[in-house]
């Protein structure tokens, strides 16, 4: 075990490709949710996606 290291072996290109992939996908979902939260697309005022951004609550 005197052999061993914890750390990160140097110039893994395919250990950042994965962090910068996951990365981007939760930005995009967090925005997504967010959009879809503020601008449902939907115009009926009866639909559930609406309820939550009435005023009375």
């Amino acid at each position: 075990m005197n052999d061993m290291s914890m750390q990160p072996v140097r110039g893994d290109i395919l250990g950042w490709i994965v962090v910068i992939v996951g990365t981007l996908a939760t930005i995009w979902t967090i925005a997504a949710t967010v959009y879809w939260t503020i601008r449902p697309g939907e115009t009926n005022p009866d639909h559930p996606k609406n309820l939550i951004l009435k005023d009375d609550r």
